[in-house]
């Protein structure tokens, strides 16, 4: 439905830290999506 095949690509994270971050920020997000309230 939505997709964007550039958007799959590899990437390499070589910085561990980092790569915990973009997880840890990526989780956020979606507990923020997941308290807001349907608009439906």
């Amino acid at each position: 439905m939505f997709k964007n095949p550039p958007s799959h690509r590899q990437v390499d994270y070589s910085d561990p830290t980092l790569a915990s971050e973009v997880v840890l920020l990526a989780d956020l997000l979606l507990r923020i999506l997941d308290t807001r309230a349907p608009t439906v």
